[in-house]
């Protein structure tokens, strides 16, 4: 990828997200993350980590970057604003679906921090969604980025 593309954020952003780089950065509209729903997108993990049948790895990519302390942890506002994105985008989706668990065991997040980033010049996090249809699969990450599951 770096011969081809120069970088892992160059083919990430034209390939997967098609998000335009100027200078090497990603411009946004609003500077709050999720306060535009064009600052920030959700893909399958194009690198999944392996876990357990019916459990779908995804990430969240932002243009916009996340308070952190000097150690690369979020602050606890950061770690707020993705909770309440969580559950709104997914948590409540997922409620909508017939499920012998609550929505709030079917979804999780993580985010490494700076040091375990493989791409830690683009703003992203993990979710981890269990038993989510095709179709709210479909919804979270649109339709021409279904071919993974395939």
């Amino acid at each position: 990828m770096r011969d081809q593309y120069g970088s892992i954020l160059t083919y990430i952003c034209s390939e997967r997200l098609h998000w335009e780089l100027k200078d090497g950065k990603v411009p946004f509209k609003n500077a709050t993350p999720f306060a535009d729903t064009s600052d920030y997108c959700i893909r399958f993990n194009d690198w999944p980590y392996g876990f357990a049948p019916g459990i779908r790895h995804l990430v969240v990519w932002l243009k916009t970057p996340f308070r952190a302390d000097q150690e690369g942890h979020l602050t606890p506002e950061s770690r707020a604003q993705i909770d309440a994105f969580v559950s709104a985008t997914f948590g409540q989706r997922l409620a909508q679906e017939k499920s012998e668990h609550p929505p709030n065991d079917r979804v999780l997040w993580f985010k490494n921090w700076t040091a375990l980033q493989s791409v830690a010049a683009l703003e992203h996090f993990h979710v981890l969604v269990r038993g989510a249809s095709d179709e709210v699969l479909k919804e979270w990450v649109g339709a021409e980025n279904m071919e993974i599951l395939a």
